[in-house]
């Protein structure tokens, strides 16, 4: 039960970062759009303001959703929630192909997941 409130907590802080992210790059691109806009030397400078916290931001919000990823290692838990299996492999090696995801079976092999 631990491992789906955990997995449902991620989800959902991952959909947010998306939506953060989103938002951001259309601030930024907003940003861009009134540069070309404006003439006011003072209306400038507040508007390339801006859009440099947004872009630091962005930076921030991209490497916590980046973050809620898992770094590789695959892992099988049975029923009780228990490691039954932990495993990590190169692509290229072990049948492991690039842009795949994959997920373990009971028997910790690689087994190719839908996404």
């Amino acid at each position: 039960m631990k491992t789906v409130i955990r997995n449902t907590l991620t989800a959902a802080r991952r959909i947010a970062l998306h939506f953060q992210m989103r938002s951001l790059e259309a601030h930024i691109d907003g940003c861009d759009e009134c540069l070309a806009c404006v003439r006011d030397p003072l209306l400038v400078m507040r508007i390339k303001v801006s859009r440099s916290i947004s872009c630091r931001e962005l930076a921030r919000v991209r490497a916590a959703y980046n973050a809620t990823f898992q770094p590789g290692v695959l892992c099988y838990r049975n029923d009780k929630d228990n490691l039954i299996h932990i495993r990590a492999s190169k692509v290229g090696e072990n049948g492991v192909k690039p842009s795949v995801w994959y997920s373990l079976d009971k028997h910790g092999d690689f087994v190719e997941s839908g996404s």
